[in-house]
């Protein structure tokens, strides 16, 4: 004679093969990834933070010395600078000395000189906040941010001059067209002042540098979702 299975004995059939259906389907189907980011740079770290060695994420030079070197450096909230947020930001005209106001004959450039890791990544976006204030009547006074896929060849991707809003934080956020086969990326924020119109301004402040990306496949672990990063002075969500 047949033996009957009971109700319950078949519900707990039904639900281990359900488990066994959703480990199989797991083990199997990556995580589908959001933006992550990448890069970020507060500039928390202090004058070191550039010219600071081989190992340092950034160098900077002033490669017309009409007027004396002046260069990107670090300037804390207490001596002055704009901030975005945080204590400390970089000014174009820091080093030597930091007066609040940039020189004539500048060309002053920021650049990272380890190349960030970009490898298995789509749809980067490159992001920065910026302070400005240029002579009003001075067209050749600009902030170029740039970028290069081997450090020598560079692009121009946003101008800041005149024309921009002034004495204020504005956010950039630039997608970037870049071959799938990409793997490394520089940043470059160059500073240019000639010697018309006057006297020079105030300048350009940068604070929280951001390269944005979205894996191709799966997730990684070694990054940071996008969703849990904050920036500004409200430390709202960052996207």
């Amino acid at each position: 004679m047949k033996r009957q299975q009971s109700p319950g004995s078949k519900a707990s059939a039904i639900c281990a093969a359900f488990s066994v259906f959703l480990l199989a389907l797991f083990a199997v189907s990556p995580t589908l990834a959001g933006p992550v980011v990448i890069m970020d740079e507060g500039f928390e770290m202090g004058p070191g933070g550039i010219n600071g060695g081989p190992t340092c994420r950034w160098i900077s030079s002033d490669l017309n010395a009409s007027s004396g070197f002046d260069y990107w450096g670090v300037v804390a909230a207490g001596q002055g600078a704009r901030v975005a947020s945080g204590q400390a930001s970089v000014h174009c005209a820091a080093m030597p000395s930091f007066v609040r106001r940039y020189d004539h004959y500048m060309t002053s450039h920021l650049i990272t000189q380890i190349p960030i890791n970009v490898a298995g990544m789509k749809n980067i976006v490159f992001e920065f906040s910026a302070w400005s204030e240029f002579r009003s009547t001075n067209s050749y006074d600009k902030l170029q941010a740039m970028i290069s896929t081997n450090g020598t060849n560079w692009v121009t991707v946003r101008t800041i001059d005149r024309t921009s809003p002034q004495r204020t934080y504005i956010r950039h956020s630039i997608p970037l067209s870049l071959p799938t086969t990409t793997t490394a990326l520089y940043l470059k924020f160059l500073f240019l002042s000639n010697a018309s119109g006057g006297t020079p301004k105030e300048g350009v402040y940068l604070d929280d540098v951001f390269v944005i990306g979205t894996p191709t496949s799966g997730g990684l672990d070694a990054a940071v979702p996008v969703k849990s990063m904050t920036w500004g002075r409200t430390k709202a969500l960052y996207r």
